[in-house]
C-alpha cells in the first residue's frame, strides 16, 4: 500500500531488492529444508509431500513470480503491479 500510494522509483527499487531478499531466502530454505518432505497417508495427488513443506515451495514460487513482476514495472517493460 505504501509503494502504491507514494509511488516514486526509489521505493520501487527498494521493494524490489527487498523481494529479492526474500525470495533468495525462500528458494535457499526450501532447498535446504531438513524437516519431513513427503508423507505415506492419503495418496489422492502425484505428489505425497506434507503440507508444510507445501507451504514453504508454495511462498518460494508465489514470491519468485511477484520479483518477476516488480522488475518488469521498474525497467518500464510492464506495470502490472503499480498501474496507476
Amino acid at each position: 500500500m505504501f509503494q502504491y500510494t507514494y509511488g516514486q522509483p526509489i521505493i520501487y527499487w527498494g521493494g524490489m531488492i527487498i523481494q529479492g531478499i526474500l525470495s533468495l531466502f525462500l528458494i535457499i530454505v526450501s532447498f535446504t529444508y531438513r524437516g519431513k518432505k513427503y508423507n505415506r497417508g492419503w495418496r489422492f495427488t502425484i505428489y505425497h509431500t506434507t503440507l508444510r513443506y507445501d507451504f514453504i515451495i508454495f511462498s518460494a514460487i508465489t514470491n519468485s513470480i511477484i520479483l518477476m513482476l516488480y522488475v518488469l514495472n521498474v525497467f518500464g517493460i510492464n506495470s502490472v503491479i503499480f498501474s496507476k
